[in-house]
This record gives structure tokens, sequence and C-alpha cells, in this order.
């Protein structure tokens, strides 16, 4: 699974407090999740163009994509942690700026075009696995079945474990929560595990670890001597495991507080309107900085 590791972990979003980060985290997932693929209202010729890849290099290319928007993303959290408590930032901090922006604008267009084109990839692999084996309606089920565990199965698995002190929860703060206890701490109240009996708990994991056993077993026949359905398969796994990593660990989230200071400042400088950050583009920020 490709890494969400920035170059300086421990310290990721060191200058947010506790508090801070929880409301930037209900903020950031709420804009992120709505973002890419719901914006995908029109299919660009630039999107086209990718989806005729062959499904291997469609789904590294996705990889990559993020893999690049994370370091940037890790670059501006290494600028924000020294320029932040800074009053006023310097001619060369801007051009800094700049320079970060204009690598997020390059960045994030790349992403939005494989992952606003990512579902257009899939269903046409899957026209196109059927043209080739002729499934039955049993097979195309197994097909369009993931082998693996998805995100939100494990995500709420790993915590129902750590509840049930089956696990320590310490690298679940690391996996999941950015390495941010707190974050961690708030987002295992939300599932409530107390309302619900410990035996009944253990049950539920039972019979999730058996019916997942049974999914693996028989996606993995499947696959046998098939690449192309091999392929097909990693493509689900970066949908339905690495991006979530990406979002839910807040990768992302430097490249949003950067934008946020940046309108704060420029505003108390008379040089642009109080508008919601997310809603102006980074273009005119770039614009409006100048130098």
């Amino acid at each position: 699974m490709p890494t969400t590791e920035t170059a300086n972990d421990e310290a990721f979003l060191s200058y947010l407090s506790p508090q801070e980060l929880l409301a930037w985290e209900k903020e950031y997932l709420g804009l992120i999740l709505n973002s890419t693929r719901n914006k995908i209202t029109v299919i660009s010729d630039d999107i086209r163009r990718r989806v005729e890849e062959t499904t291997a290099d469609y789904t590294q290319h996705l990889i990559d994509s993020w893999e690049r928007n994370n370091a940037v993303s890790a670059e501006v959290d290494s600028f924000l942690k020294g320029a932040l408590p800074i009053a006023v930032w310097t001619k060369e901090q801007w051009a800094e700026i700049k320079r970060l922006l204009t690598l997020i604008i390059d960045v994030d267009k790349e992403r939005d075009f494989y992952a606003g084109g990512e579902k257009i990839k899939a269903d046409k692999t899957v026209s196109d696995l059927n043209a080739r084996y002729h499934f039955t309606d049993e097979e195309m089920a197994i097909l369009q079945t993931p082998s693996f565990e998805t995100f939100y199965e494990k995500y709420f698995f790993d915590h129902m474990e750590y509840h049930l002190g089956l696990n320590d929860g310490t690298h679940l703060v690391e996996l999941y929560h950015c390495g941010r206890r707190e974050l961690f701490e708030a987002r295992q109240k939300k599932f409530a595990f107390e309302k619900t009996s410990v035996d009944k708990l253990h049950a539920m994991l039972r019979e999730y670890e058996q019916q997942w056993n049974e999914r693996f077993a028989k996606k993995c026949y499947f696959m046998i001597e098939r690449p192309d359905i091999q392929a097909f398969e990693r493509l689900l796994a970066c949908d339905n495991i690495d991006e979530y990593m990406w979002i839910y660990t807040l990768r992302g989230l430097p490249k949003f507080v950067l934008r946020k200071e940046i309108v704060r400042r420029l505003v108390g400088q008379g040089k642009m309107p109080n508008e919601p950050y997310f809603s102006v583009p980074i273009a005119k920020l770039i614009e409006i900085i100048g130098l």
C-alpha cells in the first residue's frame, strides 16, 4: 500500500492545538469527501485519454498522483511550522508561498483527472472483462466484490477490537489518526461501542472474520492466472482502501490550513474582500500576492 507518512511524521500538524485539529478535521473531511469525484459533471478529453490507459497503468498513475499530493502537502506542513508564528511574512516567504501554491495547482489537477475518472475506468474495465470472459451473474458479483478488507470494514473492526481490549490502540493512532491521540480518542467515541454488549460485539467480529475469509478465498481462486482481473482488484483496492487512508489521515490538510491563513492575511492587508478561503481559486491567490 502507498505510504501516508510525511518526512517528519511525528510533528505532522504540530502547529494545530487539539481543539484546532478536531475543528479542522470536521471541516476538512466535509470539503474533501464532497470535492473530487462529485465535481466531475463533464468528462473532459484529459479524463477520457487517461481512462484509455491499461488498468494497471491507470491505477499506478492514480497512486502516483496521490503520492505527489502528499509530498507537496509535506512541504506545506514544513513551511507552516516555521511561518505561522511569524506576524508579518517577508517577501521571500511570500515567494515561497507562491511556489507552493503553484505546486498545489499542478498536483491537484493531475489527481483530480485520475480520481475523477476512477468510476468511469472501473465501469469500463468491468465491461471489457465481461466481454472477454462472458461472466455469469454470480461471477460478475465475485468480480466486483473485494477480496480484501475495505477501509471502512478494517477501520470499524480495528476500533472494535481496541474497545474489546484485543489491541492497545497504539498502531491505530499512527495508522488512521496521523499520530494524534486526541483525534483517535474523539473518533473512537463516535462508535459508541459501549452501548452494545461485549458478547454481541465478539459475535459480530467472529461473523465478520468468517465472511471475509470466505470472500477472500473465493476471489483469490477467481483471480488465478488472470492478471487482468488481478489488475482490476488493485484498482478496487485503491478506491476502497488507499484513498480513504490518505483522506482520513488528513495528509492534505496542511494545504487547506495554508490557504486559509493566506486569505486571512491578505484580507488583513486590504488586498481582497473577506470570503471563505475554500471558494477562492488558488490561481487568484497567486495573482493577488503578486511580487
